[in-house]
C-alpha cells in the first residue's frame, strides 16, 4: 500500500516536470497542445517545423524532426525512444558520395489516440491514421490506415482495432 502511494508521488513529479519541458520545448515549435509531457531525454531537431496536440506524451529518449514538418494529433503516445524523421539523406546519385548529394523533406502525420511503441521508427512522408497503434520495434516505411495495427520491419497490418 505505501510502496503504491510513493511510486503516484514519483509519477506525479515526473510527469510535471515532463509537462514543464513541453512547455519550454513548445516555445521553439510551431505548436504545444495542453497537458502534453515530454520526458527527459528528448532529442528535436527543425523544431519549428513541429506541432503536437493536447495530451500527448513523448516518451523518454524520443527523438523527433521536423525539417520537413511533423505534425502529431491529440492524445498521443510516443514508447521510449521512438524516432520520427521527417528529412533524409538523398542517395539517387552513384556519381557523387551520399554525403554530398544533400536532403530530401516529407511531412510526417501522427493523427490522434495513436500509440507508438517503444523503439519504433517513423520514416519521411509517413501518415499515421487516427486510432492506430505501431507496435514496439517497428519501422514505419509506409502510410497507416486509421484504426490499424502494425507491426514488423518494415511495418505490416497485422490487425484492426474495428
Amino acid at each position: 500500500m505505501m510502496s503504491n502511494l510513493i511510486l503516484n508521488f514519483l509519477n506525479s513529479i515526473l510527469f510535471g516536470m515532463g509537462r514543464a519541458r513541453a512547455i519550454f520545448y513548445g516555445s521553439f515549435m510551431k505548436k504545444m497542445g495542453v497537458n502534453t509531457a515530454i520526458m527527459s531525454g528528448f532529442t528535436i531537431r527543425g523544431p519549428k517545423g513541429i506541432s503536437i496536440g493536447s495530451n500527448c506524451v513523448v516518451n523518454y529518449r524520443c527523438s523527433i524532426d521536423g525539417t520537413g514538418g511533423l505534425e502529431i494529433g491529440d492524445n498521443v503516445m510516443l514508447g521510449p525512444g521512438v524516432v520520427i524523421i521527417s528529412a533524409s539523406h538523398k542517395t539517387d546519385r552513384i556519381d557523387i558520395p551520399i554525403n554530398q548529394q544533400g536532403y530530401y523533406k516529407k511531412k510526417v502525420v501522427v493523427g490522434d489516440d495513436v500509440w507508438i511503441g517503444v523503439n519504433a521508427i517513423v520514416l519521411p512522408g509517413v501518415t499515421i491514421g487516427k486510432g492506430a497503434v505501431v507496435g514496439a520495434g517497428a519501422v514505419v516505411t509506409k502510410n497507416v490506415e486509421p484504426y490499424a495495427i502494425v507491426a514488423g520491419v518494415p511495418a505490416k497490418k497485422i490487425k484492426s482495432r474495428k
